[in-house]
């Protein structure tokens, strides 16, 4: 399976939901690859440093998506190697999103409850619709991400983001919350996943539920310690 984490506007969290993914389908038994394809390198640089640490070991590949074919190439070759791949996509890159969207089987949005956020949110809907042009079936969903409960933003959130099944996202009850110890887990080159008490604990319950939803497809799956 192809896994595509996307969002033309940056900072919502693409890189901490990829490296999360990628690390939740590993517990699983899976072989996993993470493709980086953002211009900062963020999800390599993390994978990198976690290695060197001995916190865990997960394969990665940087592709410069400014080489017409080297996406494509990429992941023929990582569809053999490993059971999962998955996309950190870049910001902005209109046209080198929609080749990404449309060699995955399965793309996830993180998407942070601010009007800002929800905004721009629409060019990323726009570049799915452009895609499905040329292959209608995209199997696309949207999550809020970096969550402050009993917020204004929060609920005005919850109320606009159900209008995405219109344009044919699946819209996720999961979310994820915005703690200051997630932040130092992923500082400190790890994943929740690894946390087994307190706030960290509580990340990697979310994170959890959230992945068990979006690969709902993958039923045979089960999730290891």
């Amino acid at each position: 399976m192809i896994y595509a984490v996307v969002n033309q506007k940056g900072g919502c969290g693409k890189t901490t939901t990829a490296v999360h993914l990628a690390h939740y389908l590993q517990r699983k038994g899976r072989s996993v690859c993470l493709v980086d394809c953002d211009p900062q390198r963020s999800s390599s640089i993390w994978l990198e440093g976690a290695t060197n640490k001995g916190h865990l070991s997960i394969e990665y590949e940087v592709v410069d998506l400014g080489q017409s074919l080297a996406i494509d190439k990429s992941l023929i070759k990582l569809e053999k190697l490993f059971d999962d791949v998955v996309i950190d996509g870049p910001a902005g890159l209109v046209e080198q999103t929609m080749t990404l969207i449309q060699l995955s089987d399965k793309v996830l949005i993180p998407l942070q409850p601010s009007a800002l956020d929800i905004d721009a949110a629409r060019t990323t809907v726009e570049t799915i619709e452009m895609t499905r042009r040329r292959c209608p079936k995209i199997d696309a969903s949207v999550f809020l991400n970096r969550i402050r409960k009993g917020t204004v933003m929060l609920r005005a959130a919850e109320e606009t983001i159900p209008g995405f099944e219109d344009k044919g996202i699946k819209v996720l009850r999961e979310m994820v919350t915005d703690k200051t110890r997630l932040s130092g887990i992923c500082a400190d080159q790890k994943t929740a996943f690894l946390e087994d008490t307190g706030a960290g604990l509580i990340s990697q319950q979310e994170y959890k539920l959230l992945f068990d939803a979006f690969v709902a497809d993958d039923a045979n799956l089960s999730l290891v310690a």
